[in-house]
């Protein structure tokens, strides 16, 4: 290949089966994380949905669209978390009453409820980061 790179690409959960057999991937030089979603998208131009709300990591660090790729980088490609049936999201400036929100989303029939109440990791993108998530099982 003259003048590009070559990037090893791991893919998981749903993007495993729409990207079958899609690594390593050989980009021009100057290439970044957008150079390599713009190649899958063209690849699935009746899924591009599916690579709409994806994480990217590059050598094991979250990546923004902007990063630069460099020959050899290990990209993965992450799709959101799926899973409950509900899930309740708000912004607030108050303290959250997870007792009260479990309460009103827990059913007879469901096998767990689950609550994440805390903060995610101190950053992400540069912007600091915090989350609540109320899912029903």
């Amino acid at each position: 290949m003259l003048e590009g790179m070559r990037v090893e690409v791991l893919v998981f959960g749903v993007l495993k089966d729409l990207l079958k057999g899609q690594s390593p991937v050989d980009l021009p030089e100057g290439a970044t994380v957008r150079t390599l979603l713009d190649h899958f998208r063209s690849q699935l131009p009746d899924r591009t949905d599916a690579l709409a709300s994806i994480a990217v990591a590059v050598n094991q660090q979250y990546a923004v669209a902007t990063q630069p790729l460099r020959d050899g980088d290990e990209v993965a490609l992450l799709p959101p978390v799926s899973g409950g049936s509900e899930s309740h999201v708000a912004l607030v400036h108050e303290s959250i009453p997870s007792d009260v929100i479990v309460g009103q989303l827990k059913q007879g029939e469901d096998g767990a409820v689950v609550v994440f109440d805390g903060i995610v990791r101190n950053n992400t993108r540069d912007r600091r980061t915090q989350a609540h998530v109320v899912s029903r099982l």
